[in-house]
């Protein structure tokens, strides 16, 4: 601006005194649009200073969040303590070497292949875990592979059954896979802890629908939970499923890694205490006891 502000001022009153209305009203009106116009540019150049700043903290916010991403993937697919693979393409000849070049250098692993193309299930385990392989001959409607693994630091060793269900059934089929499901179920009664994984090819997500409810409803009379709620495939259904029996699940993610068109399931797992169990059974029980004695009151 060409004139002060108390320079301005004092115009005015000269001007006003001089009854010089019209001219100290048009002075007034100039230097008013000329602040006007320098306050207009002024907030002009903050704003766009708080959106560079605005823009360099979003910048720096992703690429650390990006780097977390990356850090905890790489923790939760280098440093497993177990992984179970199916729908693998493992051949009788060459399951063994896949499987080696394929697990870090302390880990063990046990599978099951398949005659024809594609197939295969496998498990593979570090080294700080005893293990012992099952079999089970009778199976015929669906792949898999078991084994008991026992941690130093649990109560008692953990049933890790690795499934993989043909899609394409009907529901004949389907109820045929169902009972053999439940045989294998029932040949392992005397072990508490379970864990089973796999592509189950079950539309899990999709509510009143005949094999979700067939399949829901075993699971429930078995006493077991289902644990991933969002999508394993790029079709957007559910059908990688971590299925337990008195095991903790936590820190569960779906990444989708485009390895496949199935997304890798990770989890962490540890058996329920026994003091936990025996807890919760007496807790169960005396629940049931009152329900009969208020049933008995009315």
């Amino acid at each position: 601006m060409g004139i002060s502000l108390l320079e301005a001022i004092d115009n005015w009153k000269h001007m006003i005194k001089k009854n010089h209305v019209t001219e100290a009203s048009q002075s007034l009106r100039d230097t008013a649009d000329a602040i006007l116009k320098m306050t207009q540019t002024l907030r002009g150049q903050f704003d766009d200073m708080k959106k560079m700043f605005d823009d360099l903290a979003k910048s720096q916010q992703e690429h650390e969040e990006k780097l977390s991403r990356e850090k905890n993937t790489q923790d939760c697919t280098e440093k497993p303590e177990e992984e179970e693979s199916d729908e693998t393409f493992l051949r009788e000849d060459t399951a063994d070497r896949v499987l080696r070049e394929a697990s870090p250098s302390n880990f063990n692993f046990y599978y099951q292949t398949r005659a024809g193309r594609g197939g295969g299930t496998a498990i593979q385990f570090t080294q700080a875990l005893q293990s012992q392989q099952i079999h089970f001959d009778f199976i015929t409607t669906f792949e898999f592979v078991a084994a008991v693994l026992q941690h130093e630091e649990w109560d008692e060793p953990i049933l890790f059954i690795n499934v993989y269900h043909r899609p394409g059934y009907n529901l004949t089929q389907f109820r045929a896979f169902l009972d053999e499901f439940q045989t294998l179920l029932d040949e392992v009664l005397i072990i508490n802890s379970i864990i089973v994984t796999g592509d189950f090819n079950i539309w899990v997500d999709v509510e009143n629908r005949r094999a979700t409810d067939e399949f829901d409803w075993l699971l429930l009379i078995n006493n077991l939970d289902q644990h991933v709620q969002e999508p394993t495939h790029r079709a957007g259904h559910f059908l990688d499923l971590v299925i337990t029996r008195n095991v903790e699940i936590f820190d569960l993610f779906v990444l989708e890694n485009g390895i496949s068109d199935h997304y890798t399931v990770n989890f962490n797992a540890r058996p329920v205490s026994k003091d936990t169990r025996e807890k919760t059974k007496e807790s169960m029980e005396q629940d049931e006891q009152a329900k009969q004695f208020k049933k008995k009151e009315e």
